[in-house]
């Protein structure tokens, strides 16, 4: 019984048919016919039991090999489990040095503060081997990322977490995240022990996120004069935490080295309004504060004059007269949210201001009122602030909520022609319709020697949505703009990104006519360098 086909290759065979020696009755195999004498009959069967015994004989035989070929395998794997373990030896992995290792352990954990968890490092790279849990235990910076919710009662397990930490970050400095991440109140029960054991290792206290009651706020004020190291505090306070207590908080009150602060309520009246919590504030370079009162707001930059960053939110309905004027001799950065209707920029002189950020919100007075006779930069104060300040802005956001008194060509024109020196603008959340989106950007296209708006410009962010808009977007108008503004030699400088925010209607939009995709252009432009993206506005499609 020989194969039927030989590779000439591999000498293997193609397909596995043997010959049979054909039996007394072999004819009548194939046929209807029944044999026809007694002999037949008996040489059919003595046939049949030969045949029957073979194939016992060959399924013994297929057993045993199965049996065989399984042990083989299993000898197989084990020496291939075996081999791989040895590759392991030789693996680049298994070569880094254990500091190169903890450095990516350490760019591995999640953005502070984030919820302690077995699928995030540190967790997750301890448990992964031996080496990688002493790599991970025997690094200080990866224990030093503290959040605890203190919230759900389980005191014995909070404690546990923050000893470990406690041990394992040994003297580095602790960044501490303490109460829920999310903005609602909870009940944290006073007196809480892993609460105390941090209390105990304030002198190594970095950074602090305390969405806490300010009876346990309190808490910490043994703490008071001992908190040398911390450089950022954020505190999410208010009214829903029942916080009637208008007694001092002076814990932070000595805190040499705090630089940043930022603040966020529930409701208004909360002891940063007050003024019971006491700070350094003539330390602070950063400020971030949520929606507030204009007073209150300005009151508290009257004592900070070495703000170097500065955000805040004007709340709705709140007057911003009668504020006092506020100069801050270090600011370069600006993000100031206030009603549409407001003039309360006029009040800052900003000398070395960089780079601004303006969100104008719901007016309170019917937008009919306001006087539009004058371009918005001059109602807002943005004109005298400039004058005033004789800064020199080169980045600026505009943004608009829904619902306001969108800007127009005119202020837009007149706005960006106060400022030349600009060289980066994202008018993205403005609103715009799509007309005035156009006329704004064919006055970025005209060359004029004496009033080219923003002839520096190097970066533009522009948004367009058709689904709920009408008239169409004109995407030739876009490419007209970006290619007037590469080219080399001209009185514009080389704008180097564009980033559209758009919808699936707007890309459709995008084919002319004449079946020419203005895509193709932005493409071109792409391969050259330049910095394109058309992206939804979930920036979950990119279509560019």
């Amino acid at each position: 019984m020989l194969p039927n086909a030989i590779c000439a290759e591999c000498s293997a065979g193609a397909t596995d048919t043997y010959h049979i020696t054909p039996s007394p009755v072999h004819e009548l195999l194939g046929t209807n016919l029944p044999p026809s004498t007694k002999t037949q009959i008996d040489v059919a069967r003595e046939a049949l039991g030969d045949l029957q015994k073979d194939l016992d004989d060959l399924d013994k035989d297929i057993l045993q090999t199965r049996i065989e070929y399984q042990r083989l395998l299993a000898k197989r794997n084990a020496l291939q489990d075996y081999a791989d373990a040895h590759k392991g030896l030789l693996g680049p992995l298994r070569r880094l040095p254990a500091e190169m290792l903890a450095e990516i352990f350490i760019h591995a954990l999640p953005e502070y503060p984030a919820n302690l968890s077995v699928y995030d490092a540190p967790l997750l790279s301890q448990g992964v081997c031996r080496r990688w849990r002493d790599v991970s235990r025997s690094t200080p910076e990866l224990w030093s990322r503290i959040c605890i919710h203190l919230g759900d009662g389980q005191f014995d397990a909070h404690l546990e977490i923050a000893s470990a930490f406690v041990i394992r970050s040994a003297k580095h400095p602790l960044s501490i995240s303490l109460g829920p991440l999310e903005r609602y109140p909870t009940i944290i029960p006073e007196g809480h022990p892993a609460l105390k054991l941090l209390v105990t290792q304030c002198e190594r206290w970095h950074a602090l996120r305390l969405q806490l009651p300010l009876p346990i706020l309190r808490e910490l004020t043994t703490a008071k004069g001992r908190l040398l190291s911390l450089n950022s505090l954020h505190l999410i306070t208010g009214a829903v935490y029942w916080d009637i207590d208008e007694a001092i908080l002076d814990t932070f009150a000595y805190a040499p080295r705090l630089k940043s602060f930022q603040a966020n309520a529930h409701e208004w009246d909360d002891i940063v309004d007050t003024r019971a919590l006491l700070l350094p504030w003539s330390c602070l370079t950063s400020l971030h504060l949520d929606e507030r009162r204009a007073g209150v707001i300005w009151a508290l930059l009257q004592d900070c004059p070495n703000l170097v960053h500065l955000e805040a939110h004007i709340g709705d309905g709140t007057p911003d007269i009668d504020v006092p004027n506020v100069k801050l001799p270090h600011l370069l950065s600006l993000s100031l949210a206030f009603q549409e209707t407001s003039a309360i920029l006029s009040t800052l002189t900003l000398p070395i201001l960089e780079q601004a950020s303006f969100r104008l919100t719901t007016a309170t007075t019917d937008p009919v009122a306001m006087d539009l006779s004058v371009t918005w930069q001059v109602r807002c104060g943005l004109d005298q602030l400039l004058s005033q300040s004789q800064c020199t802005l080169s980045k600026l956001r505009l943004q608009a909520a829904y619902g306001t008194y969108a800007l127009r060509l005119r202020d837009l024109d007149d706005c960006l022609h106060a400022l030349p020196e600009l060289t980066e603008l994202d008018v993205c959340q403005l609103g715009l319709d799509s007309v005035t989106l156009h006329g704004f950007m064919e006055k970025m296209t005209e060359i004029n020697e004496s009033r080219s708006v923003v002839p520096k410009l190097k970066h533009f962010a522009l948004c367009t949505l058709l689904k709920h808009r009408g008239p169409e977007f004109s995407w030739a108008v876009l490419a007209d703009f970006v290619k007037a503004r590469r080219v080399v030699g001209s009185q514009f400088e080389i704008l180097q990104s564009l980033e559209l925010t758009t919808d699936a209607e707007g890309v459709a939009a995008a084919v002319g006519e004449d079946g020419f995709n203005v895509l193709d252009t932005l493409r071109a432009f792409k391969a050259q360098g330049m910095r394109v993206e058309v992206i939804s506005e979930d920036r979950d499609v990119r279509w560019l």
